[in-house]
């Protein structure tokens, strides 16, 4: 690594960071090599009352020591001097940076070998209207470190890799220096992963829309968005082009990214249609925002929007949800429910806004605003996620609630809430203390009779439509059987027999660490949580590349393999789609399709499940023909549909008596019997 153009500096802190260590470790370094043939090397400096080093000298020692966790130091060191390095102006210098990254990306080769003028003009080329990087590089050129800072840039490419990743290196050194506009309004992982995943289920700005940031207020959301989504077709994104620091900085995080940007007009502010719109108050180009002046940006989306766009905006739960204190802003605020357009709100947990660690933050998603609905019926969900941690498996889960709130009234009253409660619109507007409130209320207590009249009407409904209790509305089950007349029945076959017989293959699960389960993306994992019902199947997963590079070895799944367990019981099941990854202590079994002698998917499982003792192997598995094979799936197959759509509909019936029961303050005026 070429470090001759730049003295670079490194703190204690950040050798730890690069050496992979706790920071202790690296004094205890310092003190017992005093003495030895190897000193830790000298003091060079000091930056905001911190001692700083010399990284080349760093490197050199960890080299010459083997001390640390981390074999690539010589490469990495880049990616650690930032603070140490750049003491005059920060800031400034993180700006210039980020535009000489930028510039990198946009020529396709490294900075180097350029002269300060060539560098300046190239930057003039790619932003000949100053809208995004020329004035960050002319600042560099006027102080005289364009060279020295072009040299940084492309050394800290080197050690993370991609310009992007050295971009967001320095995204997140910018967290870390604590500059106080940007650190203000920082959101934590767990809030972009929420609003990103949430972007992308509520609306297509992958395929048929955009994705909006009207107030220059998202700039960490819109990365986050372009990070999950699908790799096939670049996303457009609409922005203001403001002459504002944070807002530039945005623009050139965008084009990282490989997104097409385009300036939004904003006077007046129009969304085209399947527009997915993001926004977070305050933001970092206003950090101090009042309530009134949230409110009216909010406004201005709801004026804005048409039926086809969606909306997702997060700001502190004293302006969204709880008590406000003037009574022209809860006016206001009654004014936005009334619309129609508020679909959900969700109270998020504390501190997800990095530097304010108290407080609490709430989401809105707007949508379709339900005209053709009275206004005394019409509804919102709201939930409180106070008490949950934004893990992969809140947010999957939570999400999937958002995009139900988005639908029909059917669609709605249809879908089983895992975190919030349906509650009729208007009573949010008498509402005292927190709106979200509401979503804490024991689900035993029917305390609004209204809105368990919403509730009932619904549940009646759907148990008198039986299509309403399928997924794919299909025919109903008709089976015609007969007593075989001839032929010999296959005796049973014990699963070691069929295992040595080699009918059927046995594979034992693969042994997954923690850290690299998730629940968002990537290859589906079963193991003992999905067979003993603990978890649905699909909620864990892991990425594609993890397993890739991880568990180079791993064995996936066909379709028709059968997973099972026996600790801390037996439990076996049928995976049909395949693919999947088995986590050990569970195992799998698959049939030999060219040789199957008469064994089913189904009826081995069931064997599993049902055996005595604890000797899997002994299980006597029922075979049948192979002419009958498929026939005996199919029936199994419909017969477990009949299954959950039964098991559907008696919860909705045992809902629809708990409400009868428990809700005071409703008449019920008929009863009329379906005939159907």
């Amino acid at each position: 690594m070429n470090t001759e153009t730049l003295e670079q500096r490194i703190t204690l802190s950040d050798v730890a960071r690069l050496a992979g260590v706790q920071r202790p470790v690296v004094s205890m370094w310092r003190s017992r090599s005093k003495d030895s043939a190897f000193p830790f090397p000298p003091v060079r400096g000091n930056s905001k009352g911190r001692e700083v080093f010399d990284a080349g000298d760093v490197v050199d020692w960890l080299t010459a020591t083997g001390r640390g966790n981390n074999s690539n130091a010589v490469d990495d060191v880049g990616a650690f001097t930032f603070a140490a390095t750049f003491q005059a102006s920060e800031a400034a210098e993180l700006s210039g940076c980020t535009a000489l990254i930028t510039l990198r990306e946009v020529l396709g080769h490294p900075l180097a070998e350029m002269s300060a003028a060539d560098l300046v003009d190239a930057a003039d080329e790619v932003d000949p209207d100053d809208a995004f990087l020329f004035s960050e590089v002319q600042f560099l050129e006027r102080t005289g470190s364009l060279i020295q800072t072009a040299a940084y840039c492309d050394n800290l490419v080197h050690a993370a890799y991609s310009n992007t990743a050295a971009f967001e290196q320095l995204i997140q050194e910018k967290r870390r220096l604590n500059l106080r506009e940007q650190a203000a309004t920082a959101l934590a992982p767990g809030a972009l992963e929420l609003l990103a995943s949430s972007a992308l289920e509520l609306g297509s700005p992958a395929a048929d829309g955009v994705l909006v940031d009207p107030f220059a207020s998202a700039g960490d959301v819109l990365p986050a968005v372009l990070r999950r989504a699908p790799e096939a077709a670049p996303i457009t994104v609409l922005s203001p082009l403001l002459d504002d620091h944070a807002v530039r900085l945005a623009h050139r995080r965008l084009r990282l990214h490989g997104a097409l940007h385009r300036p939004l007009t904003s006077d007046p502010l129009e969304f085209q249609e399947g527009s997915v719109i993001v926004a977070q108050f305050p933001s970092e180009r206003d950090p101090s925002m009042t309530p009134a002046e949230m409110l009216a940006k909010v406004e201005l989306l709801v004026d804005a929007m048409d039926n086809t766009n969606r909306a997702l905006l997060v700001a502190p739960s004293s302006v969204l949800s709880g008590s406000l204190h003037k009574r022209s802003e809860d006016r206001r605020r009654a004014d936005l429910l009334r619309s129609g357009r508020v679909r959900a709100a969700v109270t998020l947990p504390r501190g997800l806004v990095r530097n304010k660690p108290r407080q609490q933050y709430t989401l809105w998603v707007l949508g379709q605003d339900h005209h053709d609905v009275p206004l005394a019926d019409r509804w919102t969900l709201v939930a409180d996620l106070t008490a949950h941690a934004l893990d992969d498996v809140v947010i999957q889960d939570l999400v999937g609630d958002l995009a139900a709130a988005m639908g029909s009234r059917r669609d709605v009253f249809a879908h089983s809430f895992r975190f919030g409660r349906i509650v009729l619109t208007r009573s949010l507007l008498t509402a005292r203390g927190s709106l979200t409130g509401a979503a804490l209320k024991p689900r035993g207590a029917a305390s609004d009779p209204a809105g368990a009249l919403a509730r009932i009407d619904a549940l009646a409904e759907l148990l008198q439509d039986k299509e309403s209790l399928q997924d794919h509305p299909g025919p109903s089950l008709s089976l015609t059987a007969a007593v075989r007349s001839g032929g010999r029945d296959l005796p049973p076959l014990l699963v070691g027999d069929a295992i040595v017989a080699k009918t059927l293959r046995y594979f034992p699960g693969n042994r997954v660490q923690g850290e690299h389960v998730s629940g968002t993306t990537g290859v589906r994992l079963l193991g003992v949580p999905e067979l003993l019902g603990e978890l649905e199947a699909g909620t864990r997963r892991i990425g594609q590349l993890e397993l890739a590079s991880t568990y180079p070895s791993a064995r996936r799944t066909e379709p028709g393999d059968i997973v099972f367990c026996t600790s801390p019981q037996t439990a076996a099941m049928v995976d049909e789609e395949g693919g999947a990854v088995v986590v050990f202590p569970a195992r799998v079994l698959r049939i030999d399709e060219g040789d199957p002698g008469g064994l089913v998917p189904e009826l081995v499982a069931h064997a599993l499940r049902c055996g005595k003792g604890p000797d899997w192997r002994s299980r006597a598995v029922r075979r049948v023909s192979d002419a009958q094979r498929e026939r005996v799936r199919a029936v199994l197959g419909r017969l477990e549909q009949e299954k959950r759509r039964a098991q559907e509909r008696l919860a909705r019936i045992e809902e629809l008596a708990g409400l009868v029961l428990k809700t005071d303050g409703i008449e019920f005026t008929d009863i009329e019997e379906s005939g159907r």
